[in-house]
């Protein structure tokens, strides 16, 4: 019985250190390891031009920037963003909507997940970089833009 409530708290302390939130410089971020975040937003109306760091700190940590949330930049808006190599995952719709006309893809990018960049009807250019590592890109990721073959 003693082992089993343990386990409960640990397993309770585990899920809680990974559900942090914090803003930092006009962006929310949601840590997902020990040592890394996603951006989960702007923490107002999507400016025009958005940066994404390569790393954040708070707290006195310092994390690296590895994914774009879901729905992160998911309304208009949003002309260009700039993502650091240090992205590994475009979430479900993170850029589903915005205004985006181009983007350039990040050396470290593995995943691009379905609808990432679905309704982005302004969207006419990807830049990939020559060593780029995707492994997959989920259904309809560039759907309804207006990308030419």
């Amino acid at each position: 019985m003693k082992t089993t409530i343990l386990t409960l708290l640990l397993n309770t302390f585990i899920v809680c250190a990974y559900a942090q939130s914090f803003k930092s410089q006009g962006l929310k971020y949601n840590v997902i390891g020990d040592n890394s975040v996603e951006v989960a937003g702007c923490t107002g109306k999507v400016p025009k031009n958005v940066t994404i760091p390569s790393t954040v700190s708070n707290g006195g940590k310092t994390y690296l920037v590895e994914r774009i949330g879901a729905n992160a930049f998911d309304e208009p808006g949003l002309l260009s963003v700039v993502l650091p190599n240090t992205i590994k995952s475009i979430g479900w719709s993170a850029f589903g909507s915005s205004s985006l006309e181009s983007i350039e893809l990040p050396i470290g990018l593995e995943s691009i997940e379905a609808y990432a960049f679905s309704e982005c009807k302004s969207l006419k250019s990807v830049v990939l970089p020559n060593t780029i590592k995707i492994k997959s890109i989920g259904s309809y990721a560039f759907s309804e833009t207006s990308l030419e073959r």
